[in-house]
């Protein structure tokens, strides 16, 4: 198959999942960096798309992706937030990507499907101790590929321990 034709299927599968469920997980990689992102809780919930950038498998992020768009069908989490997802130990945090028009061209299926311009935020990933980019003794992998293009959010309060 050529990669018309790869596009072309991508795409379709993208629309049905799209129409089945709201949303859909889609992958890019640009310069040896993985986005996995959504495409559609902005018109099925009027929510910014979710970002993850460069940790995590392709599995796990779909998985965070699909397990966020069930939350908003609950409510909607602060744009800059902690979150906890069911089923995941840890807590993610949300921030807002500056300026939102890097993330579009990150996202070329999505943008596609959508039809229309989208803000995004990204979801950041905690390190094995569960430090995030802005902490400082964060694993230097989790602060470099999830700091790559998108500035980690300033004054992010820490999530109230349980």
């Amino acid at each position: 198959m050529n990669v018309f034709g790869e596009k072309q299927a991508v795409m379709k599968k993208a629309r049905r999942m799209l129409r089945e469920h709201g949303w859909v997980a889609l992958s890019s990689n640009i310069e040896n960096l993985t986005y996995t992102y959504s495409a559609g809780f902005s018109k099925r919930f009027k929510y910014p798309e979710i970002f993850i950038v460069g940790v995590g498998t392709h599995e796990l992020n779909v998985q965070l992706i699909n397990d966020f768009g069930k939350l908003l069908k609950r409510g909607r989490p602060e744009p800059t937030s902690y979150v906890n997802l069911p089923g995941f130990p840890n807590t993610f945090a949300l921030g807002p990507v500056i300026p939102q028009e890097q993330a579009r061209p990150l996202a070329p299926f999505g943008t596609e499907l959508l039809g229309q311009p989208f803000d995004a935020m990204q979801m950041f990933l905690p390190d094995p101790n569960g430090l995030f980019p802005w902490d400082a003794e964060v694993h230097p992998l989790y602060r470099d590929y999830q700091s790559a293009l998108f500035e980690p959010p300033a004054g992010i309060a820490k999530p109230k321990a349980n």
